[in-house]
Parts: structure tokens; sequence; C-alpha cells
């Protein structure tokens, strides 16, 4: 059997390395050809000839496997063994065809034939090596045939076959012979070339095997490939053909808005030319009598009495801060009428209106305020005469200034235009000649031309005037529009005449106009307001634009007076009225203008509405007054079918689109219109009005492809706006860089927030407006649901997601995690939001674990190799001091910071594993095992560091506590006792700390529960299998006899080995073997136990003899009884009972000396050890050698069937075995110096050397005399007195005071009761040390045998020392029940038959296997010890002695 670990057993030596070497393309190919022998043997023999390709047959294809070879075998390797293969199937062939056709082929007929050649290549230095004997071996043997020539290069094949590691020992051993074939017969070279078939067939078997998984892994990845490709495609084209159909409807649109655009603009033409003739129908007289005239036809009416001046003035100022700029050139009925309006009157008609309503309803217009447009040229030429100051010059300039100033000494801020000229420097008599050209609206407008010195800024006078009085002097008969003249240069006000002081000379002016564009100055005589609307009528200009303008200007006035609630009044009853925001005054206004202006009823309510709908857009007026706008519209509609015209309806059409269209989007966005559904009842209004444009007849007409149902249609709206709506969520949480796994995450996260915070709002505030038409709450959902399902799976699913990859468990599984609770809340909030979700395909699409479970699979396992930073990081931290406890349960345990710091890591990560609430019970059975796995690996690394007991330098944490046990048991005298460390209490601490979190960690994860389960589903599976009555029988033979699979075997020390050196000791290894003769048969597919172990498993059964049985074998360790390996090795047992370990001692000249040998028993009937490995975890085998020793092996059966408890156990397993090692070094610590200490005090008991004579010493002949005194001169005789032990005990009591104070002030109770209990049990072994030696080894040559004080001083150090342990009863003493122990009752008993009599000793020996509970050999010891130390016997007594204790021995052997 083959095994690995960190020392491979030896074994014997492996054939040399294949050499690779190509085939010589001269060389024979006799018997490669499958030829019958007849010919073969008729062909002549040339060592230069050449076989005739057309003869040969074709060759035999390579087939190379390029999956599953070892990635330790070299190309070489492989292209040899393919080689191999091909020559085994040619001698398969040649072999069964030649002894088919000479089933009586012998060597003594082979002798006769003639010589052949050799018929393969040199492949092994074995054979390249041995050339000559080959050849030789070819002379004598030239009568061989094919069948040997075969069976020798099949032979050279099977050594190159063990050279790749595929060939088993059985063939080696045949092979074995320097290359030449052995003598054997043709049946059992055939039986020989049949296995070496079995090889062929499996090897291309495996890599048939190998080829059809690789071919369907790539037609798998093609598939998926392909249907990604296919899944794109379509996706493409579906988009291509949604764009395409949007593109279409976007045209279709646009040439309907503009065919009814024009339609509406010919219309209005019409109807404003028709209107413009029969205005002027209306004029009796032409031109200016047309207002006078129409007043005298119409006159006052009643509604005009509430019209006040001041609410006139109020209209008259809303008309003047109205922005909108009107006339536009669509409100003229021809389409030169805005021309001609830019040329005669060229004012907003906010101001014509001005006009009017002053005139009308304030007072009369005089013709001085006539609003006349008069573009003038005006010209400073010169002045002359200027005041000078004390007879000096003047620098004068001239400042020009236009505008509306009613009074020139105190000119307005704003709305004055001002112009400077050049400066004329030291003159009184300037000459400028500048002009500029002064554009007036208004013959009231004035022009004050002042001159001034620029040195001294004196006022040197003025000259004002009006635009009328220009108009007037320009034209004046024969001016022609142009005037110069000089004018008189006058003060300012009486308020500044008094710093006028330099007033004086005259200032030449010219002006002139265009006559063509302005009024004659008799003209300026006339009515005004008859010549404004006659200038209205002649540029032709809808008259519905200047009411247009009215009634936004009233409507604006009212709602700022009295703006209109949020709701609509209770007491509103509104249902005959026309206008709902208007008050009274603006209605009468209205109507004044509507008679004049021939306005009908049916556009006063268009027009309304419309204005109502523009404010309702600037959130300045409230639905409800829409929608009672909408509702009187479409009341008057209903009671008069023709109450619209045709030049009215495209303009109904047009509002109703723009108002479909607007609430449309309110609605598609409701959550921004409509805040918390505020105002109350708007989105209800809003979703009313929508209803009520889609049943409109009109704008079904002008829509005839609209759904018949408005379910249908708002259902429609509101799964674009929610699809929509998803798409800006998506971008709004979407990553800066797609690449970013951690924002991406983020992204995820966010996004999962926004959806279930829409949700929560529709569910709240939104539900019940929808309730009518639809469920929103159920559709959003399924959207959100839809979409966001389409998101999380192109992250986690088809292999090519971001979440898929290995770098999102390194770099974000905190995100992760993050993002696994949000979709569980996620998940959790929309069932409970929306319950009918749940019925909906996409929430069973909505698989968060199965997307999460590969990433906490992948999370774990990632996380097993974190363990050893986490405890680098812990220890590296850590000095190993106790730290203080904050909780009461970790007050009495000293522990330090690393394994505080290793359990904050642990539970870190618990924390993940905890939170998820897996709902498959067996799933999350599976995650906390692994994690499990993961906390054992931790404790076996911090065990790893903290079982050295010296945590100090990089050296000592890389031994182990064994090495350190050998460097105490190695110390010198001079270094002193050595004292128990405050350190290693620490590390006990830590320990008991790790096991109490442990345990309680299990309790808070449930295990035990978990635990049911995973055992309930396996039960259920195996109920569910199938096996024949046979292999159940099968099963449970091998179940009860036997126990097999794979094993990790840990050898870690032996003491007391049997010493076989001159100097007492040895060197020992140990080697575990299987029983010979073990059968290892062939696998079971079905058997998952032992799969993954075996690559290589036979495909017939093999017997196992010799060294194919060793399994494992240890270094050896030189010059010690007591050896510690500590290695470890991983093997596959077959089927066996029990196992063979023993104990040798390294010879390098001669053969190895066993030491001792014993067994494992593992059968089912009789071992209790192979109950325990049932459990998978790793048990201490304490094992007993013979004839002398013991040993540990630690022994793990390595399965499959691990549950979530398994790791939990196999990690106390090892927090109690590194306990037990640390306990182990403490004690080893402190005994060199108790056993010191004892060995010293009992030996200064024995007798003192008589002095021998000078000629004996000279000589050294004679045998030592000893008094019957010590050197103390007390008798031997005499029995050690209580107080003499006490001072003699002393030293030790000291030091055990000093080390146990330590250990109580820093263990807890249990921990320091089992160091004391462990060194009780080491004072026990020195006392029985210091009374009788092992059985086996040379005995020192200063012991000597006790004489009675010395007795009684062993039994004074257990008596002093049992007192001191037990300490009476109290704090830390161990209870007698405990100090007596088996051992003690043995020490105890043999002080008392110390001295008996030898022939008493054996008659007791041989009469029964104990005496008073005493075990045998500890007789045969004293019987041992009594040979060869003892004074008083005879030459003849002590080889009777000896006699015995060999024969006794060889009895014990033989048994």
């Amino acid at each position: 059997m083959s095994t690995n670990g960190t020392n491979k057993a030896s074994s014997p030596a492996p054939p040399m390395p294949m050499a690779r070497t190509r085939t010589n393309p001269n060389r024979s190919n006799v018997g490669r050809q499958g030829l019958p022998s007849s010919q073969v043997s008729s062909q002549p023999h040339s060592p230069t000839q050449t076989q005739d390709p057309s003869q040969a047959s074709p060759p035999i294809p390579k087939h190379r496997a390029k999956v599953g070879r070892s990635a330790g075998v070299s190309r070489d390797s492989m292209l040899a063994f393919d080689d191999m293969l091909r020559d085994l199937e040619n001698i398969n062939s040649t072999n069964e065809f030649d002894t088919n056709s000479n089933p009586n082929n012998t060597d003594a007929n082979n002798a006769s034939m003639p010589r052949s050649p050799r018929s393969h290549s040199i492949r092994s230095p074995s054979l390249r090596s041995n050339n000559s004997s080959s050849n030789a071996i070819n002379s004598t043997y030239s009568a061989n045939n094919n069948t040997s020539n075969n069976a020798n290069t099949f032979h050279s094949m099977l050594r190159d076959l063990e050279s790749v590691g595929s060939m088993s020992s059985t063939i080696s051993n045949t092979a074995s012979n320097g290359g030449r074939p052995p003598p054997t017969s043709v049946a059992n070279i055939a039986s020989t070339i049949s296995i070496g078939n079995q090889i062929v067939k499996g090897e291309r078997e495996r890599r048939e095997m190998d080829r059809l998984a690789k071919e369907r892994a790539a037609k798998a990845q093609l598939a998926l490939e392909k249907e990604a490709f296919l899944k794109k495609e379509m996706d493409e084209r579906a988009e291509k053909d949604a764009l395409r159909r949007r593109e279409d409807e976007t045209r279709r649109l646009e040439s309907d808005r503009l065919r009814r655009a024009k339609l509406r603009r010919d219309t209005e033409l019409k109807d404003s030319d028709a209107r413009n003739q029969a205005l002027a129908a209306r004029m009796t007289v032409g031109g200016l009598a047309f207002a006078t005239a129409l007043r005298a036809v119409n006159g006052p009416s009643p509604d005009e009495q509430v019209i006040v001046p001041d609410y006139i003035d109020a209209v008259i100022r809303t008309l003047v801060v109205d922005k909108i700029i009107a006339p536009m050139p669509e409100d003229f009925a021809s389409y030169d009428g805005f021309s001609l309006w830019q040329s005669h009157i060229n004012k907003p008609l906010q101001e014509v209106l001005a006009d009017f309503l002053h005139s009308q309803f304030v007072q009369p217009v005089s013709p001085n305020t006539l609003p006349i447009p008069v573009d003038i040229f005006f010209k400073v030429v010169e002045a002359k005469s200027l005041i000078a100051k004390e007879g000096r010059s003047r620098d004068a300039y001239c400042r020009i200034e236009f505008g509306a100033i009613p009074q020139p000494d105190y000119p307005p801020k704003t709305g004055v235009e001002i112009f400077m000229t050049e400066t004329m420097q030291g003159t009184v008599n300037p000459v400028w000649n500048q002009h500029v050209d002064v554009a007036s609206q208004e013959l009231t407008d004035s022009i004050i031309v002042s001159v001034w010195d620029r040195r001294k800024d004196d006022f040197l006078g003025r000259v004002v005037m009006s635009v009328k009085d220009i108009v007037t002097s320009c034209g004046a008969s024969g001016s022609d529009g142009f005037v110069s003249r000089w004018h008189k240069l006058q003060p300012r006000g009486a308020s500044v005449k008094n710093k006028d002081k330099y007033i004086g000379g005259d200032l030449l002016i010219e002006m002139s106009i265009d006559m063509e564009k302005t009024p004659l100055p008799d003209e300026l005589h006339a009515d005004p307001i008859a010549q404004l609307e006659s200038q209205l009528v002649s540029c032709k200009i809808n008259f519905k634009a200047l009411y247009i303008t009215l009634l936004r200007a009233c409507l604006i006035l009212d709602i700022n007076s009295s703006p209109p609630p949020a709701t609509q009044p209770m007491n509103a009853q509104a249902a005959n009225e026309l206008i709902h925001l208007m008050s009274p005054e603006s209605i009468a206004t209205l109507k004044f203008w509507e008679r004049k202006w021939l306005i009908r009823e049916s556009f006063r309510t268009l027009t309304y509405l419309d204005l109502v709908f523009q404010k309702y857009k600037l959130y300045e007026v409230p639905v409800w007054a829409l929608l009672n706008a909408y509702e009187e519209l479409y009341g008057s509609m209903k009671r008069n079918p023709t109450w619209l015209n045709d030049y009215e309806k495209p303009i109904l059409v047009d509002t109703l689109e723009e108002m479909h269209a607007h609430y449309k989007i309110q609605v598609s966005n409701y959550r921004e219109y409509y805040p918390k559904n505020k105002p109350d009842e708007a989105l209800e209004s809003t979703i009313l009005l929508l209803r009520m444009i889609f049943k409109s007849p009109i704008y079904r007409q002008a829509h005839p492809n609209l759904p018949t149902s408005f379910r249908t249609e708002i259902k429609s709206v509101m799964l674009q706006a929610v699809q929509g709506r998803f798409k800006k969520l998506q971008e709004h949480s979407a990553p800066f860089d797609e690449h970013d796994t951690e924002a991406v995450i983020d992204g995820l996260i966010g996004l999962c927030d926004l959806l279930v915070a829409e949700l929560i709002a529709d569910y709240k505030y939104y539900r019940k407006s929808f309730e009518i038409e639809l469920d929103i709450v159920r559709m959003n959902a399924e959207v959100y649901l839809e979409k966001f399902v389409g998101v999380l799976s192109a992250q986690f699913e088809g292999g090519t997601g971001l979440l898929t990859g290995d770098d999102v468990v390194q770099k974000a599984s905190r995100s992760m995690f993050a993002l696994y609770k949000k979709l569980k809340s996620f998940d959790a909030k929309y069932c409970k939001v929306c319950p009918s979700i749940k019925k909906s395909p996409y929430y069973a699409k909505f698989r968060v674990e199965d997307w999460f479970a590969p990433f906490v699979s992948k999370w774990l396992e990632h996380l097993t190799t974190l363990t050893v930073e986490w405890v680098t990081n812990a220890v590296k931290a850590d000095k190993f001091e106790a730290m203080e406890s904050d909780t009461t349960a970790e007050d009495s345990l000293q522990h330090s910071s690393s394994i505080t710091d290793l359990f904050q890591a642990v539970y870190s990560n618990l924390d993940n594993i905890m939170d998820l609430k897996w709902s498959n019970e067996l799933q999350q059975a599976g995650f906390i095992q692994k994690f499990g796995k993961t906390v054992s690996r931790a404790i076996e690394n911090y065990c790893d560091v903290v079982g050295t007991d010296d945590a100090d330098g990089a050296d000592a944490k890389g031994a182990t506590f064994s090495n350190f046990i050998m460097s105490v048991r190695m110390q010198k005298e001079e270094s002193g006792p050595a004292d128990i460390t405050n350190e290693s209490c620490v590390k006990l601490c830590n320990l008991e700390y790790a096991r109490m979190k442990l345990d309680e960690m299990h309790s808070m994860m449930n295990v035990s529960t978990l635990a049911r389960t995973q055992v309930d589903h396996r039960a259920t599976i195996a109920l569910n299998k199938k096996t024949t009555p046979s292999a159940k029988a099968a099963s449970a033979l091998d179940e009860q006899d036997k126990v097999k699979g794979a094993f990790k075997i840990e050898l870690v020390y032996a003491e007391n080995v049997k010493p076989v050196t001159k100097n007492g000791l040895a060197n020992p290894f140990m080697v575990v073997r299987m029983p010979e003769g073990t059968v290892v048969p062939v696998q079971d597919p079905s058997d998952s136990s032992v799969s993954s172990k075996a690559n290589n498993s036979p495909s017939v059964p093999v017997i196992l003899t010799g060294n194919a049985c060793e399994l494992v074998r240890t270094r050896p360790v030189f010059d010690t009884i007591n050896p510690v390996w500590e290695e470890t090795f991983s093997t596959l047992l077959p089927p066996v009972s029990h196992l063979d370990v023993f104990l040798y001692s390294k010879n390098l000249i001669s053969s190895n000396e066993l030491c001792g040998k014993t067994l494992i028993d593992l059968s089912g009937r009789l071992s209790r050890l192979r109950q325990k490995l049932g459990d998978h975890h790793t048990h201490d085998v304490y094992i007993e050698f013979a004839p002398q020793g013991r040993g540990l092996v630690r022994m793990t059966l390595e399965g499959e069937q691990e549950d979530v408890d398994y790791w939990f156990r196999k990690s106390r397993e090892r927090l109690k075995r590194t306990q037990n090692d640390l306990l182990r070094a403490l004690t080893t610590r402190v005994s060199p110096y108790l056993r010191e200490t004892i060995v010293r005090v009992i030996k200064e008991h024995e007798s003192v050397a008589l002095n021998r004579g000078f000629l004996q010493t000279a000589l050294g002949t004679g045998s030592v005399q000893y008094s019957n005194q010590t050197a103390a001169g007390v008798a031997i005789d005499k029995p050690v007195t209580p107080a003499e032990a006490d001072s003699a005990m002393s030293p030790v009591t000291e030091y055990l005071n000093k080390n146990l104070e330590l250990l109580c002030a820093n263990l807890s109770p249990s921990m320091a009761h089992e160091v004391i209990k462990r060194l009780w049990e080491e004072v026990l072994l020195d006392v029985e040390y210091v009374l009788i030696p092992p059985l086996f080894g040379q005995i020192e040559s200063s012991r000597r045998y006790l004489n009675k004080r010395q007795v009684s001083m062993c039994g004074w150090a257990l008596s002093v020392l049992r007192s001191f342990f037990h300490a009476d009863g109290e704090a830390l003493g161990l209870a007698y029940k405990i100090l007596d122990s088996r051992k003690y009752l043995e020490l105890t008993t043999l002080m008392s038959v110390y001295f008996n009599e030898v022939p008493r000793i054996k008659r007791e020996y041989e009469l029964s296997t104990s005496v008073n509970g005493r075990p045998k050999e500890m007789l045969m010891r004293v019987v041992r010890l009594r040979a060869e130390k003892q004074e008083e016997l005879t030459p003849a007594e002590r080889d009777g002695l000896r006699k015995w204790v060999d024969v006794e021995l060889s009895r014990r052997k033989e048994r």
C-alpha cells in the first residue's frame, strides 16, 4: 500500500528513473507484427536488415490523456507510458497467436530454431548496464522463440511501468531479475501478460472517461455561450423593434399635430376676418366716428354698474406687470397685419387694453396723452455768449436727458435716457455738431438740454421742450418736418436758483421728424380712443387676442386678491355658474367687452378653461377649479351638441391633448406631484379629469386608436411609468464603476432600499386613490420585482456575473452579507405590504438563498485559509500575561489577549452565519458544519503555537512541545531547579477559556438540533438506497470484524524502550504494518468513503505480503529509551482487523534489533477503539510493548459522514490533547528536581563502604565491603523518624509550595487539581524508580539494594508528600481517594515485601497473576535487583536468580 505524510515510511528502493530513448529505426520488429512462428523463423538474420514497410501492420495511435494527469509526471514519462501501452498490446496479440499456433512449443523445440535478434529497444539503465550479460544470454539461449522474446520485452516494460508509478508490487518482483526473463513456462508468461492487458485496459478506460468528460464540459460551455448569444440577439432585436415602433408613433403624432395646427390656424383666420368685417359694418360714419357711434348703440348696461374705478386701476396695474409678449404675428387676420401694427401702434396689447379701460371706465383720454410713436432726429449744433467766470474761458459740454420727466428739476432715477457731448475746451462759443436719434412713444415725453463747465462743474443754463412741442414745430406749414432754431438758456427752478450764478447765452438746436409716420398737428385734437380703435381694425387684429389678454389679467387679479383654497369649499354650489374663481367686477368687465368685440360664449368658456389649466400647471389654482371649469364645458356641450362651432373644435382638441398629456405626466409621476398624496383628493381629481378627457367624444374622435376601457389605458400608462421609475431608481443607485464590486453591491443595497420605500409609500398614501381603476401596489410590486430579479440574476447567474467570482469573497464579503440581509428584509417587507405577490411568477424567481449559497460556501472555504492569519496576529500581539476580565464568568480564568482576539475574529464571522436565518435547515447545517471546520482549524493552529510552552522568540514558536520536554529532561544540575512560569499558567487558562467559548458557541448555534437534522436526512437517503442481500451481508460482516478507509496516524512518542546497546540505550524507530496476507479487494464504484482517497485502486484483488504490508515508518531517534517522533502519516487501509506495531533499534552495521511489539485491535467484537473511531475524531491510543515500554499513537478515521457536531467535538479533543501536553510539560519541568531530591535524600541513608587495604586498593582486587551505618553514623536498620523525614523533605515541600502557589493563583481549581495530581503521579514514579530498576536494560553500577532505613525513608517521603498534597482537604488539596491510587497502593505493598525471602517472592509470583493488587512484573524486578545488587548472595545464588528471571521472561514472551 502506498502512504503519504510528513515523513514517508522507508520501503525497498524503487527502480532507477527511466531513460527516454527512441526506438532504433533499423531494429527488427520480429515478434511485434503478430506473424506465425514459422514465418518468423524463416526470415534470414542480418544485423542491418530492415523490415519491409509494406508488410508492417498499421501503427497503433497514441492516446495521450491531457486530463487527469498528475502534476508530478514529466512529459518524457508520459511519452514512455504511451509507448509501453502500445508495446503491451502488440506483445499480447503476438503471444496469443504464437500460443494458439504452437500449443506444444517448449524450450526443447525452440532449441532447433534459428536465432532472432533482440526485438526491443533499451528502455532502462538496468538493461543498458547489462548489455554484455544480455548478449551472453542470447548466445546461451539461441533457440528462444517469439514467446521468450516477448516476455523479455514485457519484463523490461514492467520495470518502466514501475518508474512512472503505475505498476503493482507483485509485478515488480517478477521483473527484478536484472532485465533477464526468468526461466518460466508459457502459462506463467501468459498470466503475466494478462495482468498487463488489465493495466492497458484500465488506462485506456480512464483516458476515454477523461476525454468524454472534457467533451461534455466543452459541449456544456458551448451550449451556455450559444444560449447567451441567442438571448442577447433576441434582446437586441426586441429593443430595435420597440425603438422603431416608438419612432413611428412619434412621427404619426407629430403629423397629426401639424395637421390640426394648420386647420386651427385656417379656422382662426376665417373667424377673425369675419369678426373684423362685422365690426367695420357697424361704423355708421367712416373713420373717426366709429367709437362714438358704437357707444351710442351699446349704451351702459346694468352689469357695468358694479365696475368701479378702483377695480379698473387694479386691472390696469395687472396689465402693466404682465410680461407675456403680445401681440404675435398669429394674432392677426392677415399676414401683413403685424407689420401694420408695428408701424402705426407698436405697443403691447396690455397697454392698448389699459387705455381702453381707463378711457371707458375712469375718465376720457385727452389728446395730449395720446400714445403716438415719434422718431426724432435731434442735433446740438453750437452755443454762443456763455457767461465766463472772472473773464476766464469755459470747457463746455451738453447733457441731453430724454424720457417721461414730469418735473424737470427732479428727474426720475429710472426710465430716463442720458446722452453726453464732447467737451470743447477754452471757449465761450463752443461748437459740437453732435446728434442723437430719439424714439418716443408718448407726446408727453420731455427733452432737457443743459450746458455745463467740465472744469468747475458750473451749470451754464438749459433748454426744456416736450415731444408734442417738437412735433408741432416740425409739422408747421413750410417746415417739411425740419426745424433749426436758437434757444435762450434758462435757469433751473426756484429751489436751486441761488446756485445758478452764470446763466446766459444761446443754444442752436436742429430737429426733424418723419411726417408720414407722425400724425398732423390738427389730428392731435381728435378722439384718441376712436383713432386707436380705427387703427386696430385697419391692422386686422384678432380681437380674441385682446379678450384673452383681458381675461388673463382679470383672472390673475382675482386669484391674487383672494387665493382659492386647496380643497373646494363645502358651500360652493357652482352648477350653473360660468366662472368660479372670478369676482363680479371681472365678470361684468368681460361681458362688456364680449358684446363690444363680438366674442361667443363657447370661446369664453374654452379660454377660461385653458387659462385655468395654465395656472394649474403653475400651481396657482387648485385642481377643483379646473375640474369645475371642465364640468361647465362638458355640461354645455352635453346640453347643446352644436354649442361649439367648427372654428372652436380644434381649439378644444388642442386644449384636451395638452391637458391629457399633463395629467398623464402627473399621474405617472404621482409621487413627485402629490407627495404623501397632498393636497387631499388632488390625485383623485386628476385621475377623474383624465378619465373625463378619455371619455370625451371630441377627444376620442381625434384619437380613434384609444382602447375602449379607461382601466386598460391607465394600466398601460402606469406600467410604462413604473418601468421608467425603476430605470430612474436603478440609475440613481448605479455605481460610477461597474467593475467595482463594492460599489456594485452598495448600489444593489441602495436600489433595494428605494424599492421598499416606494412600495411602502404606495401602500400608505396612494392605494386608495387608484383603487377604483387598478391595484397600484400589486402592479408596482410585480414590475419592481420582475426588474429587480433581472438585475440580480445578471449579477449572480450565468457564470459571468460580477458577484459569482472568487474576488468577491476576498474583497467584498462584508458587503455581500449586508446585501443578503437587505434582500431578506426586502422579501419580508414586500410580502407584508403585498401578500398577493407570492402568487406572482416572478416571486418564484426571487431565489435569494440559491443566489447566495455558492458565495457562502466559497466564503467559508476562504475563511478556513484565514485561520493562520488570525492566530498569527493574535499571538504576535500577546505577551501571555493575564488580563482583567469584565464578566463574572471569566474572572476565575487568568487568560491573555491572544485567545480573546482569536475568538473575537471567530465571533465577528459567526455573526454573518447566524444572521443568515436560512430557510433550508439542511443547508444551514452544512454552513454551520463548514464554519465549525474553520473554528477547528483555528483551534488547531492556536494549539500548535501555544503548545510549545515558550512563546518568546521565533525559534521557540516553530518547535514542538516534545522537543521542549526533552530539553527539560536533559537539564544540567548546575542550572538549578526549574520553576513553573506564569506564562505556562496563562496558556493553560487560555485553553480552558477556549473550551468555555467553544461550548458557548455550540449552544448559541443550536448545533445539536442541526446535527439531528443531518442524521434524519441521511437516514432518509439510506432508506431510499437499494442494496442486494449479499451486499448487505458482506457490509455487515465488514463492519463487525474489520475496518477500512482513510486514516491519519500520528506516532507521538514511546517510553521505557528496551535498551539494546552497551550503554543501556537504543536507537528506536516505530513501524506499523498490516497483517500478513491482507487482501486488497476491488473497490466498489458506489463506495464514496474512499473514492476521493484512492486514485489507483486495483482491478483484481491483491494479497499483500512482505514489505507491501508496511504502512508507516518513523525516523530513528538515537541514544535514548524515551524517543519522541511526532510524525503524521495519511494512508488508506484495506479491510483489516488489527495493526501490528513494532519497535526496532537502528543498527548502522548489522540488522536492526527488535525492541518491542504489540498490536492495535480494530475488530468490532473485541475493540472499543473501532467504536470510538466512528466519530471521525482524533483519539489517543496508548500501547504497551512486549517485553517493556509504552507508546502513544493518535489515530483519526477520515470519512465523509461528518455532521455539524463533528468539528466541535474535534476542537474539544484537540484542546484537551494540547492541555494534556502542556500539563505534561509542566510536570516535566518540575519532576527532575523532585527525582533528584528524592534520590539524594534516600541515598544519604545508604551504608558507608569500609576501607580496603593498601594492596587491594592498589591492585583493584576484592569486593567492596559496607558497614552497618550511614555516613551520619546512624544504623541502617534504624527507621527514619518523622522529624528527620520532615527535615529531609523540606526542600521539596518548599519548592512545591512556591510553584503550587503560582498554580493556585493563576489556574482554575479543576486545572490546578489536575497539575497537582500529575505531580503526585511523578512522585510515585520517582519512588518506584528508587526502589526497583526497570525490568530490562543495564542496571546502574552505582545502584545498590536498599537497606531498611532507606525503605523507611521512601515510605516517609510518600507520607510527607501525601499529606502535603492533601493539605487537610482545604483549598486545592487532593482528596485521599485520589492520592491513594493504584500505584500508591502498589508501592506501599512493595515496601512491605521488599525484604521478604526470595523463595517466598518467587512462590507468590508463580501462584497468582497479582499479589494484593501488585502486578507480577514488580515482583520480577525485585528478584532481578537482588540477583544483581544484593551483597549477601553467593555467586551460585546470583546465577540461579538470573536464570530464573531469564526463564520467566522467555515464558512471558511466548505467551
